[in-house]
């Protein structure tokens, strides 16, 4: 019976020296694959990729201003023509209200009357 229990136990040190063996074939397999990607890896291709792209937005943003300053001016031009509309209808309502007050007093200086 010690007989079997050495041989066993010499099987199972065998069984596990050839996993050992093959684990460590597999990691050096997927090891060296790693390696080969990370090898192949273009850091100037990347740079490159992130500057072109960065050029394209900030250019994309110099388009967003140009239009946002566009519109604002539009914009402007809009409010002082209002304005001025504003202006000229609040000038004629002034000369209508002082011609009025004149007709009411005939035409004479108010600090005349009193």
């Amino acid at each position: 019976m010690e007989d079997q229990l050495k041989n066993a136990a010499e099987q199972a040190k065998a069984k596990a020296q050839e996993l050992a063996s093959e684990a460590q074939e597999k990691y050096e397999e997927i090891k060296g694959e790693i390696t080969e990607k990370l090898q192949s890896i273009d850091v100037e291709e990347i740079k490159a990729e992130a500057s072109a792209k960065a050029a394209e937005l900030k250019a994309e943003a110099g388009e967003a201003l140009a239009e946002a300053k566009l519109k604002a001016e539009e914009l402007a031009a809009e409010a002082q023509e209002k304005f001025e509309d504003l202006k000229e209808e609040a000038s004629e309502a002034i000369d209508k209200a002082t011609g009025f007050i004149k007709g009411l007093f005939g035409g004479e200086n108010t600090e005349e009357k009193k």
